[in-house]
């Protein structure tokens, strides 16, 4: 098993995929940065059933995330050709927890309290 553990954020909403056989899969890119400062993108994805329904909404673009998974890879395989390519590795997560910071921003609420003063 290659386990994995790393931190990073997600430039994009998830995507849900379902494979020919009907199961499902939830796909997301997060962001990591080397030590160099280069940011890349790391491919991971969600197929236990629980993880999809607790992890969903949260899976937003700009927020933080600390993934924990195994690396894993497969052949890409056009499914109208049937044409193979190279080899895509992906990371399967088996926990994911999110700090409470980034996400979306929200539009604030306009505050009723405050009044503007009246002129006499």
């Amino acid at each position: 098993m290659n386990r994995v553990i790393f931190t990073g954020y997600l430039p994009t909403d998830s995507v849900m995929r379902v494979a020919p056989g009907g199961a499902r899969k939830l796909t997301f890119d997060v962001v990591l940065r080397d030590s160099a400062g280069v940011e890349v993108p790391e491919r991971c994805f969600l197929d236990r059933e629980e993880l999809i329904k607790k992890h969903e909404p949260l899976l937003t673009a700009g927020r933080g995330v600390i993934i924990e998974g195994e690396r894993t890879g497969h052949q890409y395989e056009d499914r109208r050709t049937g044409a193979k390519g190279n080899w895509i590795r992906e990371v399967r997560v088996t926990h994911a927890e999110f700090p409470n910071r980034g996400g979306k921003k929200e539009e604030p609420e306009p505050d009723a309290a405050v009044a503007t003063p009246s002129q006499p």
